[in-house]
């Protein structure tokens, strides 16, 4: 009482001071409480989308803080930074690593399993997490990421382009044979580099010949990881798809190159993965053409596409960041972040709440190309890593030989024993 009677004796000019003192007190108690989580994620153009939904999370969970690392230009930048942070002590709580690259991180031990904290949800199955979701990151029984993006192998088209070339742009050919044909047309009347572009070199860990193998029904090796198997009929029609559309007028330049071409309405046709829905969509509208799309041609009633995207994965060895980070990274992969992955980007929800969320449904589910998409989600399955630490390496060797192909360098009966060589010097012995 006595308190009261002088804190209204007080001057407002005191009574205002002490009140700016208790708020700025509390704020520091707040601040000093707070756990900071660092996150590392890859390609600028996403920044803005992680800092929303960052910035979404904190408002629920004021007991956190979310800080970000500059983004890597690409996943294998990512993947490398990953590798240099765990040398020098300098590794990201939480980083989005390409499904490609979680098994080796986890051969190099860095990841933290997240199986412990999923048995641990008392609801985890009512989080609306899709069926094949935790398996794009898991390696053997254990879970070590949360699925953030994902896409499936994409053909962006010009439906301008098509029409010249006498086709009916709302029926796109559903083999590659077709869209090989289409393109030489294309090229014939516009001019070599107007036809495809199909991003086989640049698009990490090998997935767009990853997908015309799978998408046939083929694998890249046996199921336990000791034998070849993209040397079977589904990897040479592979080199031969490859052979085909190199043929039809493509020119072998860069992505970012390619991109430019086909936001300007100079390139029919743009293969790559669905992510760039939304990159695509905008340019479309800004150039005034009309953008279609259409998956790549499932040959095979086995055939699956192999996912791209990232999994939320954590890094910190200390229990406090990790219980805010997995809290982060449920956040982030939930219906609410889903929901900004989408309108952001062109990455399918991995999400069951968010594919079922009127606002998906009434407007990104509306739309031809995110619906084409959406709806591949029961083919998708994850994308393949060669084991062992090699694995980049072979990479690089496989894109190199790729390129042969493309190019007519070789023909693809030439370029099938060299890579099948190459790739087993290159793998566990």
């Amino acid at each position: 009482m006595l308190a009261q009677r002088k804190m209204l004796k007080m001057k407002p000019s005191s009574l205002a001071g002490v009140v700016l003192f208790t708020l700025v007190a509390a704020s520091n108690e707040l601040r000093a409480a707070q756990i900071e989580i660092t996150v590392d994620t890859a390609f600028g153009e996403y920044f803005e989308m992680h800092k929303a939904i960052a910035a979404k999370f904190m408002e629920a969970h004021p007991d956190i803080r979310v800080a970000f690392n500059n983004p890597a230009s690409n996943y294998d930048e990512l993947f490398q930074r990953t590798i240099r942070g765990a040398i020098t002590g300098t590794v990201a709580d939480v980083s989005f690593q390409f499904y490609g690259y979680v098994r080796p991180l986890v051969d190099r031990g860095l990841p933290l399993s997240l199986s412990n904290f999923i048995a641990a949800e008392p609801n985890w199955n009512d989080l609306g997490y899709l069926s094949k979701s935790t398996s794009m990151a898991q390696v053997g029984e254990e879970v070590y990421g949360v699925p953030f993006n994902t896409s499936i192998s994409f053909i962006f088209y010009n439906k301008s382009q098509v029409r010249k070339a006498g086709r009916d742009p709302d029926a796109f050919p559903q083999s590659w044979n077709e869209i090989a044909s289409l393109s030489k047309s294309i090229s014939d009347i516009s001019g070599p580099g107007t036809g495809i572009y199909i991003d086989y070199y640049y698009i990490a860990a090998n997935l767009t010949f990853d997908a015309l193998i799978e998408t046939q029904g083929g694998k890249m090796m046996s199921d336990d990881l000791t034998q070849i198997a993209f040397d079977g009929p589904e990897g040479v029609a592979a080199l031969r798809i490859l052979h085909k559309l190199g043929a039809s007028g493509m020119i072998d330049t860069t992505r970012n190159q390619a991109q430019q071409s086909f936001k300007a309405g100079a390139l029919a046709m743009y293969a790559s993965t669905s992510g760039d829905i939304r990159t695509f969509k905008d340019a479309a509208e800004a150039a005034g053409w009309q953008l279609g799309c259409a998956a790549f041609p499932l040959a095979s009633t086995d055939g699956r596409y192999p996912a791209g995207g990232n999994a939320g994965m954590i890094m910190t060895k200390d229990a406090a960041k990790q219980a805010a980070a997995w809290e982060y990274i449920k956040f982030a992969t939930g219906e609410i972040g889903q929901l900004m992955v989408a309108k952001f980007t062109g990455y399918m929800p991995s999400n069951r709440k968010t594919i079922e969320n009127p606002e998906f449904r009434n407007t990104l589910y509306a739309d031809p190309c995110y619906k084409t998409a959406v709806d591949q989600l029961a083919h998708v399955t994850g994308p393949f890593t060669f084991p062992g630490p090699n694995a980049q390496r072979i990479s690089a060797t496989i894109r190199d030989l790729l390129r042969e192909v493309v190019t007519q360098n070789k023909a693809p009966a030439a370029v099938m024993p060299k890579l099948v060589s190459e790739v087993k010097a290159l793998l566990p012995q």
